[in-house]
């Protein structure tokens, strides 16, 4: 019988073979297990397509791109691939928690007016070392309250319906915020949440003001090029002015630094069965 998954992962991959295997085993650990994974490799030759090959799950595919398209390109391919209903996103080094796509997928089924649902997040070193917890809100109205500085899902959480992805897309150009253009751009006519529980294991960049800062000077750029949609001219003027703003403060707080202090200020502490949970999945994924 032909395999008809119901969800389809995306999983863009860019030099990653450090950290890929165990991103793709965190999907085969999943208790959910009707699902399709869709790799795009958009980097030179690493070593990628012989590990996949390795893993030898059908379920697994392995795509090259003729030359570097960048990440909104490549999800835009992948979900040209994409036969499932639900199409989720993953990346190169995080890890999902097993229980992630049951739930994001119940989530959808029971509220069939949401078109992307997110979650909480574990957040962690480069080294998968615990730092923290993420606490995203999960009503609409808390997610949207604030577009110029950023709708509240996280983009390696996204799980939403296949059909509302393939409608809005990727604007290929926005590269490093392409996340960010795309929610800002279809949340008025688009329903968001977040489950309460935790779906990733999200790695932070070691230098994450300077990661933020180069994000932002791309959302400035994209946002001061586009002609605003109809009655979003003040929209489109504080996002400008806010992340301009936050540009500098990511400036200060390089050459101070003090990026790590900024980072963890903003992190929960995760309780001990968090960690006893995170710590089994960690070892599985390794295993």
């Amino acid at each position: 019988m032909q395999h008809s998954p119901l969800i389809s992962v995306g999983l863009p991959i860019y030099r990653g073979i450090k950290t890929l295997r165990m991103a793709i085993r965190s999907i085969q650990l999943q208790t959910y297990e009707n699902w399709e994974l869709i790799v795009i490799d958009d980097g030179p030759e690493d070593g990628a397509a012989a590990l996949i090959a390795t893993l030898a799950d059908p379920r697994i595919q392995y795509h090259r791109n003729p030359e570097n398209l960048g990440l909104p390109a490549s999800l835009n391919r992948a979900l040209t691939f994409a036969t499932g209903e639900f199409f989720a996103r993953m990346d190169q080094d995080d890890i999902s928690f097993s229980d992630r796509f049951a739930t994001q997928l119940a989530f959808l089924q029971a509220n069939p007016d949401v078109h992307l649902v997110g979650g909480q997040l574990f957040v962690m070193s480069m080294a998968a070392e615990p730092l923290g917890i993420r606490a995203m809100p999960t009503a609409h109205a808390n997610i949207t309250r604030k577009p110029h500085v950023g709708i509240a899902v996280v983009h390696p959480t996204y799980f939403g319906r296949t059909a509302w992805f393939k409608q809005h897309g990727y604007f290929e150009k926005a590269r490093l915020c392409e996340d960010f253009e795309l929610l800002n751009r279809s949340y008025p006519t688009s329903k968001f949440s977040n489950v309460e529980t935790l779906v990733i294991g999200y790695r932070e960049a070691d230098q994450f003001h300077l990661k933020a800062r180069r994000m932002r000077k791309r959302i400035i750029r994209i946002f001061l090029g586009r002609r605003p949609m109809k009655k979003r001219y003040w929209q489109t003027l504080k996002t400008v002015c806010f992340h301009s703003a936050m540009c500098v403060l990511d400036t200060i707080l390089i050459i101070t630094g003090l990026e790590q202090r900024s980072l963890l200020r903003r992190l929960g502490t995760p309780s001990q069965a968090q960690l006893t949970t995170w710590e089994q999945l960690l070892e599985e994924c390794q295993a």
